[in-house]
């Protein structure tokens, strides 16, 4: 999944991109996030890189689209020249492509396969897209990440359980998440835990079916990670 925007709007997308390994332990190339103009842009304006349809067209190639992928394009106007050839060359490529904007019937949405576009009304300052149209798109963008990733089987119900407990804050989160999933104290949860190399998932699958920590991780890689049917099969078997 790549998100392309610029100026606020790309910035959305790199945040939401850049908050999907934490939450949900995936490689940071699954989702990736790319603002016209390049990293620069992220904190420094950078003007007129949005009106460069060829460096749009160029990215798509840079970053490595094809026809197993889903560009994104992100334009609050939907008039943005180089998010507009960015998706045009996507689809060319065969890539499914969505338009995220805050216009009905605009150019962008002329070049996407699906075109989402919650229209907000006027701005309280007008021409700053940033506010209720850059909020608008966060959540949107949450949605798609959010969905894809309960579809990839990244969640347990409605627990984010595929994370590291890499410091002390997500330690305490999958103590919570591990006895709310399985029912046990947090003394089990604890041990369980280290049992599991600080793996989450991997805890809760011990718990709920006894296995040993190599057993388990060999289970769950047998059903691609998704924790629910790795349970239900050894339910199932035993």
């Amino acid at each position: 999944m790549f998100y392309i925007g610029a100026g606020s709007s790309g910035r959305i997308g790199v945040l939401d991109a850049s908050e999907c390994p934490p939450t949900f332990g995936v490689d940071p190339e699954l989702v990736q996030g790319h603002i016209a103009g390049g990293d620069t842009a992220l904190r420094t304006a950078v003007e007129g890189f949005e009106d460069n349809a060829e460096e749009g067209m160029a990215l798509i190639a840079r970053i490595g689209v094809t026809d197993k992928d889903a560009v994104i394009g992100i334009s609050a106007s939907g008039s943005a020249a180089f998010v507009i050839a960015a998706l045009r060359r996507a689809g060319e490529i065969g890539a499914a492509t969505i338009g995220v904007v805050n216009n009905k019937g605009s150019k962008l949405g002329e070049v996407c396969d699906i075109c989402i576009a919650p229209v907000v009304g006027p701005e309280v300052i007008m021409g700053s897209t940033r506010l209720k149209a850059g909020s608008a798109q966060k959540l949107v963008l949450n949605m798609l990440t959010t969905a894809t990733m309960v579809k990839l089987g990244k969640t347990y119900n409605n627990l984010m359980v595929d994370l590291k407990a890499s410091n002390k804050k997500l330690q305490d989160r999958s103590i919570r998440i591990i006895k709310a999933a399985t029912g046990v104290d947090a003394e089990t949860a604890s041990d369980y835990l280290a049992r599991a190399s600080q793996s989450c998932k991997l805890a809760i699958l011990m718990i709920e079916t006894g296995l040993a920590a190599s057993e388990a991780a060999a289970s769950l890689a047998r059903f691609e990670g998704n924790l629910k049917a790795t349970i239900r099969a050894h339910k199932q078997v035993v």
